[in-house]
């Protein structure tokens, strides 16, 4: 499960970035969904939390106000992906 979180949250990562840089709210949304899914599945609640924020806010709330967490769940992404890659080893 590890494996398959590293190889596709990055992505799912990026994705959401680049649908909050365009103002793309659905596929902000969906984006946050599928990622706060994916980090449940292998224990990262910093990343559930943040980017269940970001897929409540992504509908109604300004771009503007989203993108503290947006940041806040890139860092926590850095640091809890290369922890879980750590762990899974080689």
């Amino acid at each position: 499960i590890a494996a398959v979180f590293l190889a596709e949250a990055p992505l799912r990562l990026a994705a959401l970035v680049t649908a909050h840089a365009a103002g793309d709210r659905d596929r902000l949304a969906h984006e946050a969904h599928a990622l706060a899914g994916a980090a449940l599945n292998v224990g990262l609640p910093g990343i559930v939390r943040l980017a269940r924020a970001v897929e409540h806010a992504a509908p109604d709330s300004p771009l503007a106000a989203i993108a503290p967490d947006v940041l806040a769940l890139q860092e926590a992404a850095i640091r809890d992906f290369d922890a879980l890659q750590e762990a899974a080893g080689p």
